[in-house]
């Protein structure tokens, strides 16, 4: 698989610099970012419609002159909507003509599929989160259907193995989607519950604790972190367009990482001086710090769960 690919990669690499020098489609800078390819799916990003059609043409000279034909039934076209302050209400009422591709047009959607991760023309990231809490329940009870009288532990290293990536929540602005994400969260914790037998009146802190895992929000939080950490110390030149322009420092991306940072007190923290396990080992500490400050609340009730059957003694 990987050896098709990368002579994919040759295969197409001709297209993409034409696309890049064609001076058509978005740029940041002087970069271009017009023509993003992965595997077999190709982006092609413009500010105007006449500049997506011209992009679109050249691809097809390229197809016919390798004997090559893109799929006309899984390309879609989507518009996105300004946000604020540069919305435009009449931008957003209808559709632009159809774009043709190999004499037919393409249609134009509203969300959109790709790699996996739901993009959607507004922007909103409720979509995608509900395509994870969803892959969350189905993980969870093909455990429990298959191995659920399992060890505990071993239930807990599948859930990390198999239910835990939360594939494209490093693009989420969570802060923003407060609904959704309040659903994923009940999602993660009830399953956790559901997975090792334990009521649902468990306090989910304890319980994560008490197993190894972090709650949901600091685990989304922790997977963003590492992200931007990766992107500052990427080589990719879009990328550093990208993080050196006013996305990179006031994009949605941007301001999420800003108010997790804030949340959790990680404001000193220089990401370009520690890894990914050392964001890791910051939340468990504040995992940690969180459950001790309630247990020593003298009002604090533990709950009518025994925390002993999980080798937890909230002292």
């Amino acid at each position: 698989m990987y050896k098709t690919r990368l002579l994919f990669n040759v295969y197409i690499d001709d297209l993409m610099c034409d696309l890049r020098q064609s001076g058509f489609g978005c740029h940041v800078g002087f970069c271009a970012v017009n023509a993003i390819a992965y595997a077999g799916d190709i982006v092609l990003l413009s500010p105007t419609r006449t500049g997506l059609e011209k992009m679109v043409r050249k691809c097809e000279i390229f197809a016919f002159s390798r004997d090559i034909k893109f799929n006309v039934k899984k390309s879609v076209c989507m518009m996105f909507v300004p946000q604020r302050p540069y919305g435009a209400k009449h931008l957003g009422d209808t559709k632009p003509l159809g774009i043709p591709l190999n004499g037919q047009p393409m249609s134009w959607v509203d969300e959109f599929k790709y790699l996996g991760h739901i993009v959607v023309c507004n922007l909103s990231d409720d979509a995608d989160m509900r395509r994870v809490k969803r892959s969350l329940y189905y993980g969870v009870n093909m455990i429990c259907a298959r191995v659920g009288y399992a060890d505990k532990s071993i239930l807990v290293q599948l859930f990390k193995s198999y239910c835990s990536s939360m594939y494209g929540c490093e693009l989420w602005n969570f802060f923003v989607d407060k609904k959704a994400f309040k659903e994923l969260c009940v999602a993660y914790h009830s399953s956790v519950k559901k997975l090792v037998k334990m009521p649902r009146w468990t306090r989910n802190h304890d319980l994560c604790l008490a197993l190894g895992l972090l709650p949901c929000p600091m685990h989304v939080a922790r997977r963003q972190l590492s992200f931007w950490l990766r992107l500052c110390s990427s080589d990719n030149t879009i990328v550093g367009a990208l993080l050196a322009s006013d996305i990179g420092h006031h994009g949605r991306l941007a301001e999420s990482h800003l108010q997790i940072r804030r949340k959790y007190e990680l404001m000193n923290m220089d990401l370009r001086a520690v890894s990914g396990a050392d964001i890791a080992n910051v939340f468990s500490s504040r995992l940690e710090r969180f459950v001790d400050d309630r247990n020593r609340d003298p009002n604090y009730d533990p709950g009518p769960w025994d925390p002993g059957t999980l080798g937890y003694d909230p002292g």
